[in-house]
């Protein structure tokens, strides 16, 4: 009989990256486990299942109560019995349980380590194994849903982390990772030609920007608002530098919930345009492969969704990261990148001027190094997923 193996994330949510680690898992499967059934437990199951045609059963809802403090508790309450019995009913579809990231150990809430522990402990009451594959680990600042981690991390019978970042994360709160790989992001292995695309037309320098619900270190909504208008300004004004220069200057719009940062960007670059010589352009997409699609042939990129990040790598094409979180520098290093790199939170038109000018001036160079980081990336990811397949066939 076939295994059957169930993978738990973050799907069918508009968020490219999440959605792309599910297509990355599901083409290594194919290939290392060709005899493997799977199921996927999605918030989304009907999306998920329409979108890569393979079934898929919920997470687990609960009733809202309301947003006072006392009614919070019940909230919880209520969700970690509504994911309980949605786990303890979902585990009896597959024999081992496959967490492979999605945020699951990042952007990670009460509520969100819950639904997770519910999946984890009710596997491991079924005699299910759980593994985590290449996922990320960052700071979690609730002392509840670190707790809680922490006890999924002892029921996981195998561990790889996404880079070292992650590792040193996890020990640092606790975690017992000790016996864990490290492996890159499985949306590495997804297959390009391996070399740097060729550019046609005026030269394209792509600026994603993110919501400021990314913003983690925002202490209100207020540092939330000011921020993001600082930060929109100083792109507005890298972006009217650009064009300046006869530079074509493409917005996209890599996740529906960034839609008002791109307005707000495109409204500023309008506002402080100078009769610029430039071309200014905008795109949205939906899907990873629209992405690509998007990026490619482009002089450069200003990433600031981690997917995006992911996606100018790929396509071997220098970016400078503006990122919410470490990391981002962490993977520009694996490409040779570490210095075309800043964190949102402290984000400088000056460096951002100085690094574009380097990245300009090395342009092709630093495209050939990091189409020999992607060989290494990927066959780095390819021994983890050799590692992660023993482990399941010894189940």
């Amino acid at each position: 009989m076939s295994l059957r193996i169930g993978v738990y994330g973050m799907f069918g949510i508009d968020n490219i990256g999440n959605d792309a680690t599910l297509a990355a898992f599901l083409e290594g499967l194919e290939e290392y486990l060709p005899d493997a059934t799977v199921v996927v437990v999605s918030p989304n199951p009907s999306r998920t299942t329409h979108e890569v045609g393979v079934p898929a059963i919920p997470v687990g809802e609960s009733q809202r109560t309301g947003p006072s403090a006392t009614r919070a508790s019940v909230q919880i309450l209520l969700a970690g019995w509504a994911y309980g019995t949605a786990a303890w009913s979902g585990a009896r579809h597959f024999d081992a349980l496959v967490i492979c990231g999605t945020g699951v150990l990042e952007s990670t809430t009460p509520k969100t380590a819950l639904r997770l522990l519910a999946w984890t402990g009710a596997s491991s009451l079924r005699r299910r194994p759980v593994l985590w594959l290449n996922v990320g680990v960052d700071s979690i600042s609730n002392p509840r849903a670190r707790s809680i981690a922490r006890t999924c991390a002892r029921l996981t019978t195998y561990k790889s982390l996404r880079d070292p970042l992650s590792l040193r994360s996890a020990e640092r709160q606790g975690l017992p990772v000790e016996n864990s790989r490290v492996f890159p992001d499985l949306v590495y292995a997804r297959k390009t030609d391996g070399s740097p695309p060729q550019r046609h037309g005026p030269r394209q320098v792509v600026i994603s920007p993110v919501s400021s619900g990314r913003y983690g270190w925002a202490t209100s909504d207020t540092d939330r608002r000011d921020t993001l208008e600082r930060n929109t300004s100083i792109l507005a004004q890298f972006a009217n530098h650009l064009l300046t220069r006869d530079l074509t200057v493409k917005v996209v719009s890599a996740n529906p919930r960034d839609d008002p940062a791109v307005e707000s960007l495109l409204g500023a670059i309008k506002r402080t345009d100078e009769g610029s010589a430039g071309s200014l352009l905008v795109d949205r997409v939906l899907t990873m492969e629209g992405l690509l699609q998007s990026l490619s042939g482009s002089h450069a990129i200003v990433a600031s969704r981690y997917h995006t990040l992911i996606a100018a790598h790929l396509l071997a094409t220098p970016v400078i990261s503006l990122g919410y979180s470490a990391k981002f520098e962490e993977a520009q290093r694996m490409f040779g990148l570490g210095g075309f790199s800043q964190p949102l939170e402290q984000l400088e038109l000056t460096p951002l001027l100085e690094q574009f000018a380097e990245l300009d001036s090395n342009r092709d160079a630093l495209a050939e190094r990091m189409v020999r980081a992607l060989d290494h990336v990927r066959d780095q990811v390819s021994r983890g997923w050799v590692s992660a397949s023993n482990a399941l066939r010894d189940l």
